[in-house]
C-alpha cells in the first residue's frame, strides 16, 4: 500500500514529477492573493513563450492526490499544462475605443477588500464594491482571461472613472445573466441529488449567475432581471449574496421565517461551505417590486 505523503511532502513530490515531464515549461509554487485578502498556494506553469498559463490551487490537487494517488494526479497536471496560450493582451489594453467593448463588472465586498481596492477604480454599493474588468482572451467555446482594471491601467487609457464605469455598465446591461430555480441548476450538477418534483410548501429559491457561472453574483444588481421575477411570483424577494459567484432569490411569501433567523442562515453558510476567498456578504438583502430598489433588509425595520 502507497504510503500517503503529507501536505508539504506531496507538494515537493509532485513539482518534481511534473517537472521530469514538462516540456518547455517549469512546474514552480506561488503564493498568490485572492479575494478578501485570502492568499493560496498554487502549481504553476511558468513557460518563456506563453503568458497565459493555468495555476491549480495545489490544496485542491492534495485532496484529488487522496483519492486516485500520484501516478494519476501526475498525468492530470501534466495535461492541465499543456494549455498554453501566447495572448496579445497588449492589443487590448493599449486602445480604449477597442478595450471599452471588452469590458465587465464584479462584485466584491468592499471591506474585505479595502487594501487592494486602493490601487483599483471602483463604485460603493451598499456593503460592496463594483470593479471592472477587462478581456484580454475570449475563444468561440467561452473560455476566457480577464484582468482586473487598476488605476494605472486606467492612466494608460487617458480617461476618468464616470467613462469607464458607463462604458462597462452599458455592457454589463447586454450581459446574459441565467435566473432559474436552484433545484433544477443543482440536478444538472449532481444528477438525481434532489427529487424532481417540488413539494408545495417548500422554499422556492432562485439561483442567478452569469453563462460562465463566475463573478456571476453582480446579476443581483440587474434590476430589470430582479422585477421580472417579482412580477412572476407576484411577491417581493430576499437576496441572499451566496459568493461572488452567485446569488439566491427567494419570494418572500414563501417564507416562513424570520429576518433574524435568514441571516444567521446566510452567515452559517458563508462560514461552514463557501471558501473565504469566494465570500461575497454575510447580510441579507431585500428587493422590492415597488418601486422596484434593492435595500439593506435590516434596514428595513429601521
Amino acid at each position: 500500500m502507497e504510503e500517503i505523503l503529507s501536505y508539504e511532502d506531496f507538494k515537493e513530490e509532485l513539482k518534481q514529477r511534473v517537472q521530469e515531464q514538462a516540456d518547455g515549461y517549469n512546474a514552480v509554487e506561488r503564493r498568490i492573493e485572492m479575494n478578501n485578502g485570502v492568499y493560496q498556494e498554487k502549481l504553476i506553469c511558468e513557460s518563456k513563450e506563453d503568458n497565459l498559463v493555468p495555476a491549480v490551487p495545489l490544496k485542491t490537487l492534495y485532496s484529488v492526490y487522496l483519492q486516485i494517488g500520484i501516478d494519476a494526479l501526475v498525468e492530470m497536471v501534466v495535461k492541465i499544462f499543456t494549455y498554453r496560450y501566447q495572448v496579445d493582451n497588449e492589443r487590448v489594453i493599449d486602445v480604449w475605443e477597442k478595450a471599452k467593448n471588452y469590458l465587465s463588472v464584479e462584485l466584491l465586498n468592499a471591506e474585505w477588500n479595502q487594501e487592494w481596492l486602493k490601487s483599483v477604480p471602483h463604485m460603493r454599493m451598499f456593503n460592496f464594491a463594483l470593479v471592472v474588468r477587462v478581456g484580454i482572451w475570449v475563444e468561440e467555446n467561452d473560455r476566457r482571461a480577464t484582468c482586473t482594471v487598476t488605476n494605472k491601467i486606467m492612466e494608460k487609457w487617458g480617461i476618468g472613472e464616470k467613462e469607464l464605469f458607463d462604458s462597462a455598465l452599458i455592457n454589463f446591461q447586454k450581459e446574459e445573466f441565467e435566473l432559474r430555480p436552484i433545484g433544477e441548476v443543482m440536478n444538472e450538477l449532481q444528477p438525481n441529488l434532489l427529487e424532481d418534483e417540488q413539494e408545495d410548501d417548500d422554499i422556492r429559491m432562485y439561483m442567478l449567475t452569469n453563462k460562465q457561472m463566475w463573478k456571476g453574483s453582480v446579476g443581483m444588481m440587474r434590476l430589470d432581471l430582479l422585477g421580472k421575477l417579482a412580477e412572476k411570483e407576484q411577491s417581493d424577494l430576499y437576496i441572499f449574496p451566496s459568493s461572488i459567484h452567485e446569488c439566491v432569490l427567494i419570494p418572500v411569501n414563501g417564507v416562513d421565517m424570520t429576518l433574524e433567523e435568514l441571516q444567521k442562515m446566510v452567515q452559517e453558510i458563508n462560514e461552514s461551505i463557501v471558501p473565504e476567498e469566494e465570500r461575497l456578504d454575510n447580510v441579507v438583502y431585500y428587493y422590492r417590486r415597488t418601486p422596484g430598489k434593492i435595500e439593506i433588509a435590516e434596514n428595513l425595520q429601521n
